[in-house]
């Protein structure tokens, strides 16, 4: 039977070497991005399967990394349709989400996973951008229907621990999988020279790409942060008088990276804001025409 894996940099799907099949554990070079990956001989078959949706691919990579050494199977994808698409494919048992996802935002994927009879009980996991570490000093106001989070600084050295937590009763890996010191060292830097590229950094040329890219980053993590206030907002349509200290600090760490020029040409950071706006008053609205009516 033919076996086939996709790469989690790129996504690319391939058939399995014969040789390479037959062995438990294996490591793949995709023919299309060239990135060097693992996978299970097997295709993770008869395992535990985690969907990793985020756009990018180092993070996808670093966290295939982890879950296939402690004997996970892994599905990935970079926008929240294809997740969607991905779960009702394959059998999951969790999901790791970024916040600011393409396409449709975290809050809204998730939705749609508790909505679904065949999805509902999924473990969510949600992964904060913290695109400032300093910005927030306290733990979300609330997951949106997630059942925990990890900042995207904390990836490497927690994120098995939240599924093994949330997955106790379906899956228990052995011990001293965690990649050593000086791998997690090396999958941190690779992160962080892909967020460069993602964002653009300080006093270097920024592209478009990266300004909305930045600035739906920054968008999402006051949704996470701030969702009593969000959704107070959005029904109330006063969403930026409730939440004017953190856009204004938004706008300030977007203006940190995007030239004058640029930001000249285009609202980048409202127009993050209108969408995120519109879609959680779609979702607030859809969940009051479904609530129990009073007698």
């Amino acid at each position: 039977m033919s076996i086939k894996v996709n790469c989690p940099n790129c996504a690319s799907r391939f058939r399995l070497p014969d040789g390479a099949a037959a062995r438990q554990l294996v490591r793949l070079r995709c023919r299309k991005c060239q990135k060097v990956f693992p996978a299970h001989g097997r295709g993770g078959e008869g395992l535990p399967r985690i969907l990793v949706a985020h756009p990018e691919g180092e993070v996808r990579l670093a966290v295939a990394e982890i879950l296939v050494k402690a004997g996970y199977g892994y599905s990935a994808t970079g926008t929240g349709k294809a997740a969607l698409k991905q779960l009702h494919e394959q059998e999951h048992v969790g999901v790791l989400v970024d916040c600011a996802l393409p396409q449709m935002f975290a809050f809204e994927l998730i939705d749609h996973i508790r909505k679904d009879e065949t999805l509902k009980d999924l473990k969510i996991v949600l992964l904060s951008s913290v695109y400032s570490k300093t910005a927030y000093k306290r733990s979300p106001s609330s997951l949106y229907g997630a059942d925990d989070y990890i900042e995207k600084h904390h990836l490497i050295d927690r994120l098995l621990d939240k599924f093994q937590t949330l997955l106790a009763d379906k899956h228990q890996a052995s011990e001293n999988i965690l990649p050593s010191r000086t791998e997690q060292d090396e999958m941190n830097e690779r992160l962080h020279e892909s967020e460069l590229k993602e964002v653009g950094q300080a006093n270097e040329p920024c592209s478009e790409a990266q300004a909305t890219r930045l600035a739906r980053i920054l968008v999402a993590d006051i949704a996470l942060y701030y969702q009593e206030k969000v959704d107070e907002g959005v029904r109330n349509g006063n969403l930026r008088l409730l939440l004017s200290d953190q856009i204004a600090e938004g706008r300030r760490l977007l203006a940190e990276r995007v030239p004058v020029e640029l930001l000249a040409q285009k609202d980048y950071f409202e127009l993050a804001l209108v969408s995120m706006e519109r879609r959680r008053k779609a979702e607030l609205l859809e969940d009051d025409a479904n609530a129990p009516k009073g007698g």
